[in-house]
């Protein structure tokens, strides 16, 4: 028990002392990058800034069941409709470009 209650505070510890990525510039370009493989569907939001793209925030997305079975497009889909449930402040506040390593027929 009392082993529980040191990872829970250790594991508490770490969270509040995640580092902030970056803060976004109000009305700047966004970038998504949607990835898919056999089991997983992969998304990066990301800022070009000096450059350079900094990394916003990471969403990944292991298929199970009926997914796995899905074409390429319908990952995508999928990867891209996880990724705005989750990150819909984003998607509101800014114009967003979509990109992948599939290509769009």
């Amino acid at each position: 028990m009392e082993e529980a209650e040191n990872a829970f505070k250790k594991l508490k510890i770490a969270l509040a002392e995640l580092p902030t990525l970056t803060s976004l510039i109000p009305s700047e370009v966004l970038k998504i990058y949607l990835s898919t493989s056999k089991t997983t569907a992969d998304t990066v939001l990301l800022e070009n800034r000096e450059d350079r793209q900094i990394p916003i925030y990471f969403v990944s997305h292991v298929l199970q069941g009926v997914e796995v079975g899905y074409s390429d497009m319908e990952k995508l889909a999928l990867s891209l409709v996880n990724t705005e449930r989750r990150l819909r402040r984003y998607f509101l506040a800014h114009s967003i470009q979509v990109l992948t390593n599939i290509p769009l027929r």
